[in-house]
């Protein structure tokens, strides 16, 4: 096929997108998945770590030697994963009460002898003695999770206001940085404005010399 101009060209040696935000999706997805059923197979935490350094190192190489070059990307991405995060000890502590509660597993005495607790399973489920820590774990590990959040949007309005009653902007250098890196500017903006200099085009036609 006959290529004609510079563009069609660079085209044919251009790789594929390289897609940051399917990458994070499936680091997640291993994440979460090893830390989920780590309490019935403990070697699942060994094989996440082995695949987050062999795709590491894949991607590095692809990236450098494959993939085009990518737009400018805020920290957003980032910054969200790395909430997200803190949610995979919940479902960690959830899993390992209910792999660990389980009669086909776990033949665990309850708290109280007897039939204090009637019929019930699920209270039955939750008063056996060996999970009785995971759960106060847990419950400590949610109530500190949604104090933190709530003292953070406290914080947060709070400041709002006081800077409201002082007249204050209150500029984040922080969300500048991260507007900064996510503004494409246009090549030819950048020539009227003086950031960059030499040969607006390289067409023969408006570069005589």
């Amino acid at each position: 096929m006959n290529r004609y101009t510079q563009e069609e060209l660079n085209e044919v040696y251009l790789g594929p997108q390289f897609c940051l935000n399917y990458r994070y999706t499936q680091s997640l997805v291993n994440f979460f998945i090893c830390w989920m059923y780590s309490i019935s197979m403990p070697v699942l935490p060994f094989i996440g770590a082995l695949s987050f350094y062999i795709s590491f190192w894949v991607d590095k190489y692809l990236f450098c030697n494959f993939y085009r070059i990518p737009p400018k990307y805020s920290d957003d991405i980032g910054s969200r994963s790395t909430s997200l995060i803190g949610y995979g000890i919940i479902l960690h502590i959830i899993m390992s009460c209910w792999i660990l509660g389980s009669n086909q597993i776990f033949s665990g005495r309850l708290l109280y002898d007897g039939d204090r607790f009637g019929d019930s399973y699920i209270v039955k489920f939750m008063m056996k003695r060996h999970i009785i820590p995971l759960e106060c774990l847990g419950l400590i590990f949610i109530v500190g999770f949604i104090m933190r959040r709530s003292l953070m949007t406290f914080s947060k309005t709070l400041s709002k206001i006081v800077r409201c009653l002082i007249c204050s902007s209150g500029t984040n250098i922080k969300e500048l940085k991260r507007v900064m890196n996510a503004v494409q500017v246009r090549y030819s903006a950048a020539r009227l404005r003086g950031v960059i200099k030499g040969l607006a085009s390289y067409n023969i036609l408006q570069n005589p010399k």
